[in-house]
């Protein structure tokens, strides 16, 4: 899938333009899926200026979107199923996760994030 086909799937499944300047949460969220799809897709060469072409934004703020996710995904669980959801639907290879390998996941993240708190509280 390309990038404008990303789009006008998220598009349909939120009911929302995820093009549309807003700051509310679910656009925020479809937004950040759709970076994070974007950038595993292998319909075309990932760049994030061309991410961010589609959805009327700035190569930066993909960067962003994309550290949101991760945050979306360590915290919020039905944001993670439902992203698991829409990556099979978008990308037929894409795997189910194993509960082993969710796990395995989470512990990395849980310690990528407590090295995270302990660098910025030890400076």
């Amino acid at each position: 899938m390309n990038y404008l086909d990303i789009k006008k799937h998220l598009d349909e499944l939120f009911g929302i333009d995820i093009a549309e300047k807003s700051r509310k949460h679910d656009y925020i969220k479809a937004r950040a899926i759709y970076y994070k799809l974007c950038k595993v897709s292998k319909g075309e060469v990932f760049t994030f200026q061309r991410c961010a072409d589609v959805v009327q934004r700035n190569h930066a703020t993909v960067m962003h979107g994309l550290k949101t996710f991760e945050s979306f995904m360590f915290c919020d669980k039905s944001f993670k199923s439902l992203y698991e959801d829409i990556e099979i639907e978008v990308n037929p290879l894409a795997k189910r996760k194993t509960d082993k390998q969710k796990r395995i996941e989470s512990l990395n993240l849980a310690l990528y994030y407590r090295d995270k708190f302990n660098t910025f509280t030890n400076n």
